[in-house]
């Protein structure tokens, strides 16, 4: 059976609240067990709860442990610290770049399928139909530089008319009120 879907929220009811809180600090704890007993990492977990009157605590409970990890972590220089350390910006931005990538390599596919500029049949052309085929792409080349032209040509005299007045347009008779 899956369970339901958390919602990530402040938890309001103050006794609701505290036995979570319990739970996921001794499944914190176990965890933090796991992970050093079977890859052999030297862990320590410092848990402080700020409702409650308690001091802090640490785990493992040997306090010798937990300050000789604090101390190895301290020794590291600081860049090397935040070389392996990663904050919520960090991980965010990695999946922007993720997603900008994957949305960057499905346009250039699509680009490439939506204008193919080689179709499988002209392998088996030979010379002369090579020769016919470059001459019709000639001829439609030239035609779409001139409507390109001619559309430039239109632009610039729209933007000529727009920049009269409209009163000495009038005048010309180009135009009827």
């Amino acid at each position: 059976m899956e369970r339901a879907k958390l919602t990530m929220e402040f938890i309001t009811n103050e006794k609701a609240r505290d036995t979570t809180f319990q739970k996921r600090k001794k499944g914190l704890k176990k965890k933090a067990y796991e992970l050093s007993t079977l890859c052999d990492v030297p862990i320590c977990v410092i848990i402080y709860h700020c409702s409650s009157q308690s001091e802090l605590e640490i785990w493992p409970s040997n306090r010798e442990k937990v300050r000789k990890i604090i101390d190895r972590y301290n020794s590291v220089p600081k860049e090397n610290q935040q070389k392996r350390a990663h904050t919520l910006g960090d991980i965010l931005e990695g999946r922007k770049r993720k997603v900008e990538q994957d949305l960057f390599k499905q346009q250039k596919n699509s680009t490439a399928t939506k204008y193919s500029n080689w179709h499988a049949s002209f392998d088996s052309f030979d010379k002369d139909q090579l020769m016919k085929m470059l001459l019709i792409l000639d001829e439609r080349l030239k035609t779409v530089r001139t409507r390109i032209a001619s559309m430039k040509g239109s632009e610039d005299l729209t933007a000529l008319i727009s920049s009269f007045p409209s009163d000495n347009l009038q005048g010309l008779g180009l135009f009827q009120s």
